[in-house]
């Protein structure tokens, strides 16, 4: 791993010009203060530039999309301080975290994302279609938006198709150590009228996965093919009224992967142990090796028996908007049902023949948003509602290999409801050209009701090892968040502000499997988390509006914190399978730094430094784990970036990027840690007539780092041995485009 002092070193070396921060065009030194000025942030619901949003937010915009190759919601990690995602493998659900504030696998994230003023609970990146501009808002937004927001929002807004027809063809070819991946994408946009336009865009990515399973008895190491389609039709009367319908497919296929894929981070103890012969696994399991083979590469792992994961996601959207004469109405409601199934989870993390576990999960979800908003001289209002409702049926299957089974046997289903409604208000008060204050209220409620008919007994080698219990729960939350925001102008190029803000999660049921009645009543409910977050910061411009800066200082407190965890006996051993649990309390403070310097027309200058100290306050799980004092999981300790992007001629362009991330606990105990390492990227843009061709490299020092939780073997843990989810290898790829006239 390198080392801190390269990337520490650059940055200080070149303080006035590195430091991450929002994308700006490529502009005429004469108009840069308009440009600049001009930087709208849509996230914010009401008419506010970058410079007067009394908070932290960071905005990518079309151009650096275009040349950086953004085609997936996780690259925008890189471009974002204080941002980071995890998945627990190379396939299946992301995972976001902001200034510490993260989510777990058991929970919805505490971080919306908004695509044109329409909700997602979850994201596929295959959603990202015509992006005009990224934003990223950090901390609580729940008097803007309908969604919890505890984390923060991240605001997709696409180009608008009326009265533009265009056509587009693009080819992708991706290549790594452990294999390729090909994508094909087709987006149309076709005007029907002055009024009227239909977009249709599909794309498909199909090739190898970058974690190779290499036991002998798989037939596939690792396959993916996703494909996902969007249509859509669009309505502007170009005065008062808009309305959009869309209608959303994605098609996931993994073969041979499956979403938890878990690789084991100290190769050589793992194969010392695992792939020798081992006297405790004979005396315990009967066979004396539990891998034919050692583990000789990065991204490979162990595990025998079937390995896939299928997802399939139907979403149908409305957002209908209207101009009053005293407020503007926005209303947007989407329905998404998805159906997911796929097996490979296996508690030992091996090739041992022990126990196979797999699941059936089918979710529907409403998620409808009415928002009003206006203004005068004054004042600046919103005022909404929202409804989200959900049905799921989760049904867990096994296959009990140590004992004989050939086959997977489906245990008894937990079926789950919930209903979460809310009342929100966010007022904007002019006081004067100096001041502004900005109030806002939230009153939210969420129902959840979960049942499991008859209890499902977990088996291993043919003896109970877990107990998915009767389930006839019903919960309710409430709260009301309130927020306070205070802004001064210090000169036309410069403001300070302050805010405070409550965000909360409701509690919930869980679904899991427990050792006992005595873990089953510890861990079968959890109750709702509060967050409240503060910050003070300042951000303006300099050298006649071409140096734009922000810098901030937050603190997030979390009290009854939502924790992803395994109940364990007094032998260290898990009592449950995952759980969510609540931590008695969670820290957060940090500082933010970001900077964009636009040098001249061609020559363009951007990056951050960001830094966060996250830790458990109390959390005590049980009699057995004691994990106060702890740093929390997942958010790099420090993180930076240096971008640079140069305009050669009208054809080429060419952008270097380097990241840091610092050093981020993967377990509660703090015994595993990812060291810091640095990703450098290159794209380089050719761009002549319809045609756009880019060349890239990702991750060119072929960094070897991991970003998911770290587990130990869930039925004989060793000592040292631990397991997590990888980032990207080195990408080598190649991406041609064509615009049709």
């Amino acid at each position: 791993m390198n080392t801190l002092s390269v990337p520490l070193s650059i940055i200080a070396a070149n303080l006035l010009v590195v430091m991450n921060v929002q994308a700006t065009p490529i502009i005429d030194n004469e108009n840069t203060d308009k440009e600049i000025e001009r930087i709208e942030v849509k996230g914010s619901k009401q008419d506010t530039t970058l410079v007067e949003l009394p908070a932290s937010a960071t905005v990518i915009n079309r151009e650096t999309i275009k040349i950086s190759g953004i085609n997936r919601l996780t690259d925008i990690e890189k471009f974002v301080p204080n941002l980071k995602f995890s998945q627990l493998g190379e396939v299946g659900a992301r995972f976001i975290s902001i200034r510490g504030v993260g989510a777990n696998p058991l929970s919805e994230n505490r971080t919306a994302v908004y695509i044109d003023d329409i909700p997602f609970s979850a994201i596929n990146d295959k959603l990202l279609n015509d992006v005009s501009q990224i934003e990223v808002l950090r901390g609580p937004q729940g008097t803007l938006y309908g969604a919890n927001t505890e984390g923060g929002v991240i605001v997709i807004n696409t180009l608008s198709p009326i009265g533009d027809k265009r056509t587009s063809l693009s080819v992708s070819t991706e290549h790594y150590e452990q294999g390729s991946r090909q994508q094909y994408s087709f987006s149309n946009v076709t005007p029907i009228n002055n009024d009227w336009a239909f977009r249709f865009s599909a794309l498909n990515e199909h090739g190898d996965s970058y974690t190779q399973n290499i036991d002998s008895k798989v037939t596939n190491p690792g396959e993916i093919n996703d494909s996902s389609i969007l249509s859509s039709i669009h309505y502007d009367d170009g005065n008062k009224s808009q309305f959009s319908l869309y209608l959303m497919a994605d098609f996931n296929r993994a073969k041979g992967i499956y979403e938890q894929t878990y690789i084991p981070i100290n190769t050589q103890l793992y194969n010392d142990v695992y792939a020798t012969e081992n006297p405790l696994l004979l005396q315990v399991w009967g066979v004396n090796q539990a891998n034919e083979k050692k583990i000789g590469e990065q991204h490979e792992y162990h595990m025998d028996d079937e390995r896939y994961f299928d997802e399939t996601e139907r979403i149908i959207a409305i957002k209908y908007s209207y101009e009053f004469d005293w407020a503007k109405m926005v209303l947007a409601t989407n329905y998404m049902d998805k159906e997911s199934a796929g097996r490979g989870a296996q508690f030992e993390l091996t090739s041992l023949p022990i126990l196979n576990t797999g699941s059936i999960d089918n979710k529907e979800q409403f998620f409808s948003e009415l928002r009003f908003t206006g203004e005068n001289d004054h004042f600046n209002w919103l005022v909404g509602a929202s409804l989200h409702k959900s049905e799921r049926s989760f049904t867990v299957e096994a296959k009990d290999i140590a004992f004989g089974e050939q086959t997977f046997r489906s245990l008894p289903s937990f079926d789950e409801n919930s209903l979460d409604y809310a009342l929100f208000t966010n007022i904007q008060w002019l006081l004067n050209d100096e001041w502004r204050m900005d109030f806002g209220l939230r009153a939210a409620k969420s129902e959840r009701e979960a049942r499991r008919a008859e209890s499902g007994l977990l088996t291993l080698a043919g003896q109970p090892a877990a107990l998915f219990p009767v389930v006839d729960e019903k919960s309710t939350f409430n709260d009301i968040l309130p927020k306070f925001a205070l802004s001064y102008r210090i000169n036309s190029d410069t403001q300070a502000y302050f805010n405070i803000v409550k965000g909360w999660q409701p509690g919930g049921i869980n679904d899991d499997a427990f050792a006992s009645e005595q873990e089953k009543s510890e861990g079968l409910t959890y109750d709702n988390e509060e967050v409240i977050s503060s910050e003070i910061g300042i951000k303006g411009f300099l050298q006649n509006s071409s140096l734009y800066w922000s810098a901030s200082i937050f603190n997030s407190r979390a009290k009854d914190w939502h924790e992803m965890a395994f109940l364990r006996d007094e032998l260290g051993r898990a009592a449950s399978t995952s759980v969510v649990v609540n931590a008695g309390e969670l820290n957060s403070i940090g500082t933010e730094l970001e900077l964009n310097w636009q040098y001249n027309d061609a020559l363009q200058f951007s990056g951050h430094l960001a830094f966060t100290d996250s830790e458990y306050k109390h959390f005590q799980l049980g009699e057995n784990a004691d994990f106060s004092g702890n740093s929390s999981i997942l958010m790099p300790k420090n993180s930076a970036s240096l971008r640079t992007s140069y305009q050669l001629n009208e054809q080429w362009q060419v952008m270097l990027q380097l990241n840091h991330f610092g050093e981020t606990p993967l377990d509660l105990d703090n015994k595993v840690s990812q060291e810091s390492y640095q990703l450098l990227d290159i794209n380089i843009n050719w761009q002549v007539n319809q045609w756009t061709v880019r060349a890239y490299i990702n991750n060119v020092l072929d960094e070897y780092y991991f970003t998911g939780q770290a587990f130990a073997d869930f039925t004989m843990p060793v000592e040292g041995v631990y397991f997590s989810a990888p980032g990207t290898p080195r990408f080598l790829g190649l991406s041609v485009s064509y615009k049709f006239q």
